[in-house]
């Protein structure tokens, strides 16, 4: 069992939470498990009713096909970097595009301009 399971079991038991009332959003603490672990860890959570996300560029998207995410993020430093460019427009919409073939929502946090 994970540490990460472990302290969210305890969570559950102390504060009488509900899973299904939890969201966990992964990103670069990802980059260090190899997939199988991923895998497992996101199996074992969404098990739970633990719902889940993970941030778009954090994963390969092989992985993310084979995982139980409810949501893909765009990440907050992705997001500051956007300007208007076809660059950065094609990046955000493959993100968007990434989430609807895994059948997640897309989302984001910290949106400040109009060009993000």
């Amino acid at each position: 069992m994970s540490r990460i399971e472990q302290d969210l079991g305890k969570i559950f038991t102390q504060i009488q939470i509900a899973p299904t009332l939890l969201k966990l959003s992964f990103g670069s603490s990802l980059k260090g498990m190899d997939d199988n672990s991923i895998r497992e860890l996101m199996t074992k959570l969404h098990a739970r009713g633990v719902l889940l996300a993970v941030e778009g560029s954090s994963l390969s998207p092989a992985l993310l096909q084979e995982l139980p995410i409810q949501r893909l993020d765009i990440s907050t430093p992705t997001l500051e970097q956007l300007t208007d460019s076809a660059a950065d427009i094609a990046i955000t919409h493959a993100i968007i595009c990434l989430a609807k073939s895994v059948s997640a929502l897309s989302s984001t946090d910290q949106v400040t301009s109009k060009e993000q």
